[in-house]
């Protein structure tokens, strides 16, 4: 049985903590990657379900859910940039941590708002 002193549990915490702070950025730029991926591949999917029913024009509707889409396309991309953190000493980390992760969760809410208007948008269309 393992006895775990407050030090060891402190060390774990503190490494768990550090490891946090450092992965962070790299969590948001691949997710900006997939992100981006669903709204290119998803874009596709609608053109090409309006061309196989013989449409040769893209119509108003159509068009709207691709600026949606496109839209969605270019929140992604901001996410999959990579970003310099800037800290200096008398920065909180943890204040720095929080506010990137909250930075990362409104502009995921704002692509999915905007994916989800051209998915919408994009099934009225059909």
């Amino acid at each position: 049985m393992i006895r775990l002193k407050g030090e060891d549990t402190d060390s774990a915490l503190r490494d768990w903590v550090k490891k946090e702070i450092s992965e962070a950025p790299i969590r948001a730029y691949d997710l900006g990657k997939f992100l981006f991926s669903v709204s290119v591949a998803t874009a596709g999917l609608f053109v090409t379900l309006e061309r196989l029913t013989g449409t040769k024009n893209i119509d108003k509707l159509l068009g709207l859910s691709l600026f949606f889409f496109f839209i969605s396309v270019f929140i992604a991309l901001f996410m999959a940039i990579p970003k310099r953190w800037e800290v200096s000493s008398s920065d909180d980390l943890f204040e720095v941590h929080n506010k990137k992760v909250k930075s990362s969760v409104s502009k995921i809410y704002w692509w999915f708002g905007f994916w989800g208007l051209g998915v919408f948008v994009g099934y009225l269309a059909l």
